[in-house]
């Protein structure tokens, strides 16, 4: 029982996604059903779908009629149905971490990453510690008005305009510029905040800091030019040592 519940805490718990794995579990409690219906009733695409329950399944949590693709169904294990006690002291932890703010205020505020949320007006209503010290504002710098974070107006009402249309942008390479008026190059992802009735109210940012990784990848590039040029002049000498031994051979 242990080892089952050590199992079921890992993946629900330990591993992005647990929510979507509860929800499958407590679909199959009901009956077996296939992916298509799963992603249907679940209404998460197929894809997202398939990869959980290959975690169920390699976790031994879930298991397959093997009866080839098509109409094949999926059913709890024996050892989970005959423990769902312990399924579900899990979920209570899992809920009640999900319901504490103070959780997800203490995670957001020690995240390394830079966090933002703006309203639907565009306006700027959180940051958090790591997204202070990037743009080097705090969050009364934002209190009625409008501040560009991004250094091109275009960049930021493009991303917004994807977010908007609910097309998530990811891994984005833009500058922001900061209170001081310098810039910064970073790497975002742009989605739409929903509140508890799936309804649109703002944008969140998630970004960090890539100045470190284009400054290396500029001294690499300069660095592989240099030895680049080495190689050629040292070439150069190599052709020019061997005409003058050749010259020097038809003298002799």
């Amino acid at each position: 029982m242990n080892e089952l519940k050590n199992r079921l805490s890992y993946i629900i718990l330990g591993q992005k996604g647990g929510k979507n794995r509860v929800a499958i579990i407590n679909l199959l409690r009901e009956r077996p059903y296939n992916l298509n219906q799963m992603s249907d009733l679940l209404e998460l695409n197929y894809r997202t779908i398939r990869h959980h329950v290959n975690v169920l399944i390699k976790n031994e949590m879930v298991q397959s009629s093997r009866t080839g693709t098509y109409g094949e169904v999926y059913f709890l294990t024996e050892d989970l149905e005959q423990n769902l006690n312990v399924f579900e002291g899990v979920v209570d932890k899992f809920d009640d971490i999900l319901s504490s703010p103070d959780f997800f205020k203490d995670l957001i505020e020690r995240s390394h990453e830079c966090i933002i949320i703006l309203n639907l007006n565009e306006e700027v209503i959180f940051l958090n510690g790591s997204a202070q010290e990037l743009i080097g504002h705090t969050l009364r710098d934002f209190d009625n008005k409008k501040i560009q974070i991004f250094e091109s107006i275009k960049d930021q009402r493009d991303t917004l305009k994807n977010a908007r249309n609910m097309d998530p942008v990811i891994g984005y390479d833009t500058v922001f510029k900061t209170g001081s008026g310098k810039t910064v190059e970073v790497s975002l992802t742009m989605d739409r905040v929903l509140d508890n009735d799936n309804h649109h109210i703002g944008y969140s940012i998630i970004a960090r800091d890539i100045s470190h990784r284009k400054n290396g990848n500029g001294k690499q590039t300069r660095r592989i030019a240099d030895l680049e040029e080495a190689l050629k002049e040292r070439n150069g000498d190599l052709k020019r040592e061997k005409a003058l031994r050749k010259k020097a051979e038809k003298r002799a």
